[in-house]
């Protein structure tokens, strides 16, 4: 086989989840429940990093690309 795998980054991986999982929630700017996403709990084993750290992330990522509170 001649294919090459890149190891993903954690950035990207944040990323991914924010723009792919559960993004349309009620909850999706909310970190202490986006935490509980598993997608959010495999980066967390993978990078070995907290789970609430990664769902801060992942908010942190939707607000910073224009995603709003559902209640706005």
């Amino acid at each position: 086989m001649g294919w090459a795998v890149k190891r993903a980054s954690y950035r990207y991986a944040v990323a991914w989840v924010a723009e792919n999982d559960s993004g349309g929630d009620h909850d999706a700017l909310i970190p202490g429940e986006v935490q509980h996403l598993i997608t959010a709990a495999l980066v967390a084993d993978l990078f070995d990093v907290p789970q609430e750290k990664v769902g801060v992330d992942i908010v942190r990522y939707r607000r910073k690309h224009g995603w709003k509170d559902k209640a706005s």
